[in-house]
């Protein structure tokens, strides 16, 4: 056998057995993620923007679980501007499109334990100006947020929808269902 023959066929083993060690590795079934719930929390209090520092009133809750299969604590949550989707924040935002508005919502990830503990505090997140997922337009700032903490619970909340929606918002070319308050005279 000629040398070059010896290292074609060489070549061909080899990748033979590295596509099925790929092969193999892809269709191996991972192993699913074990959580646990640990604690669930409601606050409220101000965020702003850091490049504005415009406050406004906002709230929401925050979960911590714990990932048994990697033995990770998780602490994250998220605040929503309450004065947003009001009758007054709506008109608002009608009558002065360019005006600065402080953003829809605030994300908080890897909340540090001691924090998390705390009755108040302050964390640092991620503005969100849009409730736009995958909008690639959306526009997002570092944020500060100075919250206290209304509740505690071990369990996480039963989540109650309302019996039917309390006012739609038509603005031209589109229609916005608001389940926040009756909108008429907006």
């Amino acid at each position: 056998m000629r040398l070059s023959a010896i290292i074609r066929s060489n070549c061909l083993i080899s990748i033979c057995v590295g596509l099925t060690l790929i092969f193999l590795s892809c269709t191996q079934s991972s192993q699913k993620d074990e959580y646990k719930f640990i604690e669930y929390i409601k606050v409220e209090g101000t965020c702003y923007e850091d490049h504005v520092r415009q406050s406004a009133p906002y709230s929401g809750s925050f979960v911590h679980w714990y990932n048994k299969t990697e033995e990770k604590h998780r602490r994250y949550g998220g605040v929503i501007h309450t004065e947003y989707v009001t009758k007054e924040g709506i008109r608002q935002q009608i009558q002065r499109p360019y005006r600065y508005f402080p953003p829809l919502s605030v994300d908080l990830w890897n909340i540090p334990k001691e924090q998390f503990e705390l009755s108040e505090m302050t964390l640092h997140g991620i503005s969100k100006h849009t409730s736009e997922v995958d909008s690639e337009e959306r526009v997002r700032y570092e944020s500060t947020c100075r919250l206290k903490v209304t509740e505690r619970l071990d369990h996480l909340p039963s989540i109650q929808m309302p019996d039917e929606p309390q006012g739609t918002l038509i603005l031209p070319g589109r229609s916005a269902d608001l389940s926040v308050a009756p909108l008429a005279g907006v």
